[in-house]
């Protein structure tokens, strides 16, 4: 069985600093995909993707924005 975890984690098009309780949730749902939505890449943005590469995510990728949209996280 495939498991998919997605979260709106609502940054709008805010740049907040992502929590390190939001890595340990997500991880403990074991999941094999991870999207975020509403995902603005931010100062601390390269720790937590390092972070999810080191638990088994070793790939992700973000898509594009124009002007103040949101983006998509895929790990």
């Amino acid at each position: 069985m495939l498991r998919i975890v997605t979260w709106n984690v609502r940054h709008q098009t805010n740049s907040l600093p992502i929590r390190r309780e939001m890595t340990d949730i997500l991880l403990s749902l074991k999941p094999d995909f991870i999207v975020l939505t509403e995902f603005v890449p931010v100062l601390n943005h390269q720790a937590f993707l390092n972070l999810l590469a080191s638990s088994g995510f070793g790939y992700s990728a973000i898509s594009k924005s124009e002007g103040k949209h949101n983006h998509v996280l895929i790990c």
